[in-house]
C-alpha cells in the first residue's frame, strides 16, 4: 500500500462527532466590562396593597383622607388647604329662612344642613351643628327671605328643613395642629 493509500484509510477512520473531555477547572473572573446605554422608561406600576391618596401638611404630617377634621365630639369641620386650620368659611351657610306662610310670618326654619357637620348661621360668630337625632320636615314653603333682609319672597318650593333652635351652638372653632399648605399623596 502507498502512503497515499495509508492516508486516506486513517482519514476515513475518523469519527464524525468529536468525543468531549473532562471539564476544566473555571477559571478567574475577568474585569467588569463598560456599562451599556440605559434602557426605555417603563410603564409606572400599580400602587402597592394598602395605598391610598391622604393628605399632608407642609412638614410631612399626615391629616387624613379628606380635608375635613373630625373633633373629640364628632363634630366634621372643612379645612382649609393654605393655613392647615379649620375654615370658617368653606362650612355651609344658612342665609335662607323659610316659611310656611307666604308672607313669612310663623316659625322659621333653614335648610337642614347635614348631621355633624359644622355649619355657620346668618351672620353668628362660632358654629352650629345638627346632631343626627333632630330629624328634618318637609316644608311645603310659601315664602323665604334672607336672614338679613325684611322683604318676602313668595315662591312655592319643597324644602327639607330644621328649626333654628335644633341646630347647637358649638362652643368653640378647633385650633389644628397643621401647617400649611395641605397637599395629597399617593402613598
Amino acid at each position: 500500500m502507498t502512503r497515499l493509500g495509508v492516508l486516506l484509510v486513517m482519514v476515513g477512520c475518523t469519527p464524525a462527532t468529536p468525543v468531549p473531555g473532562p471539564q476544566g477547572e473555571r477559571g478567574e473572573r475577568g474585569a467588569e466590562g463598560a456599562r451599556g446605554p440605559a434602557g426605555e422608561r417603563g410603564a409606572p406600576g400599580a400602587p402597592a396593597d394598602g395605598a391610598a391618596v391622604r393628605w399632608y401638611d407642609s412638614t410631612g404630617a399626615l391629616v387624613g383622607p379628606q380635608l375635613t377634621w373630625i373633633d373629640s365630639t364628632g363634630v366634621l369641620w372643612p379645612l382649609d388647604v393654605e393655613t392647615g386650620g379649620v375654615s370658617v368659611s368653606l362650612m355651609q351657610r344658612l342665609t335662607f329662612v323659610y316659611f310656611a306662610e307666604a308672607d313669612c310670618s310663623g316659625e322659621a326654619f333653614y335648610a337642614a344642613p347635614v348631621p355633624r357637620m359644622a355649619v355657620t348661621v346668618n351672620d353668628e360668630l362660632g358654629a352650629r351643628v345638627r346632631w343626627e337625632q333632630v330629624v328634618s320636615v318637609v316644608l311645603p314653603s310659601l315664602g323665604y327671605r334672607r336672614w338679613d333682609a325684611s322683604t318676602c319672597i313668595g315662591a312655592v318650593q319643597t324644602v327639607r328643613a330644621v328649626r333654628l333652635t335644633d341646630l347647637t351652638p358649638l362652643v368653640s372653632v378647633p385650633v389644628l395642629p397643621y401647617v400649611g399648605p395641605l397637599h395629597p399623596e399617593l402613598r
